[in-house]
């Protein structure tokens, strides 16, 4: 049995397949003005970055703040919330 992982955001039983995420995330982009979306390249370095990190959970969750990082990721305005620092700092 695969290990349980506790985030923020949720309980250990939580979990979303891929093709939820796709369905609240082509919600989510339409619901976004373009003023506040991140431009596609950075988008695709800031998943890179959250691919690497140690806080990511089943591959779309941040133990940090519970969100999913294909959404915070798409949003200008937010950063990284590890606690260490932005892993999205300087990209």
């Amino acid at each position: 049995m695969a290990e349980l992982k506790n985030c923020k955001g949720c309980s250990a039983t939580v979990h979303q397949s891929f093709d939820e995420i796709r369905a609240n995330m082509d919600e989510y982009t339409r619901t976004i003005d373009t003023d506040l979306r991140t431009d596609p390249a950075l988008y695709k370095k800031r998943l890179l970055r959250c691919s690497s990190c140690a806080g990511l959970y089943y591959e779309t969750t941040c133990r940090y703040c519970g969100c999913f990082v294909q959404m915070r990721a798409l949003r200008r305005n937010l950063d990284c919330p590890n606690p260490e620092g932005s892993r999205w700092h300087k990209l």
